[in-house]
């Protein structure tokens, strides 16, 4: 099998670094009965290789609004002192709308965010999931990603590729203090939360329209072997 590296070491370094992070994670999740789902690349590892796909540099997993509220929580006195939870209401500078778990005193940066004042450190990826509408899912979608435009703008990030009109936008909202727009944008995340609704997706994360799921993906789960551990993957 090929040795994947990512500059002058080993990708294997890296996945090692992760996997202590998610070991905590499960941790923490088991003792405190939140639930959570390795998501994306890491659950097709977890299927197909019983572990990272080799060349995999990331490690996601995802949990529904309550339980993604709540491990942020219980972090604050449960996660050992070699980690830390970062997100955008932890480090002002931090820009996206989901959360990383980092271990300190290591470097692991993202080209996008290299300039950026925060955390470096190896990290795992944690999406919060929210109830959806389809009816409203593409305002959500856009109008969080329009936040996210602004939340750039004002730590700094160059904002010139965008339309005219956004530019001018963002520009005049960037001036609102991190904790308005911190607000604004769980209000936008979270808008069906309330709702009785059995469809979720990830409008933390601005990109494409994802297809919505079921929200027992996230709920009926099962123990899947990763890397010589269990973790926990939807059930289906």
């Amino acid at each position: 099998m090929s040795e994947y590296k990512m500059g002058n070491y080993s990708i294997k370094e890296v996945q090692a670094k992760m996997l202590e992070i998610l070991i905590e994670v499960d941790r923490i999740c088991r003792k405190h009965n939140i639930k959570y789902i390795l998501d994306g690349g890491t659950m097709l590892g977890a299927v197909r290789h019983k572990g990272f796909i080799p060349w995999d540099d990331d490690l996601d997993i995802a949990l529904l609004r309550n339980d993604y509220d709540k491990l942020i929580e219980v972090c604050k006195t449960e996660l050992g002192e070699e980690f830390v939870f970062q997100h955008y209401k932890s480090e002002k500078l931090y820009p996206l709308h989901f959360g990383k778990i980092k271990i300190k005193n290591t470097k692991y940066v993202e080209s996008d965010y290299r300039n950026l004042n925060i955390n470096h450190g190896v990290y795992i990826d944690v999406f919060p999931i929210d109830y959806i509408n389809p009816r409203t899912k593409h305002f959500q979608f856009k109008y969080i990603s329009f936040i996210y435009g602004i939340r750039l703008k004002k730590i700094g990030f160059d904002i010139s590729g965008r339309k005219l009109w956004k530019r001018f936008m963002m520009n005049v909202f960037s001036v609102l203090p991190f904790s308005i727009i911190n607000k604004w944008s769980e209000n936008v995340m979270k808008l069906n939360n309330k709702k009785n609704s059995d469809l979720v997706n990830k409008v933390c994360h601005p990109g494409s329209i994802r297809p919505d799921y079921p929200r027992d993906i996230y709920t009926d789960v099962i123990e899947l072997e990763f890397e010589g551990h269990k973790f926990f993957v939807p059930k289906n």
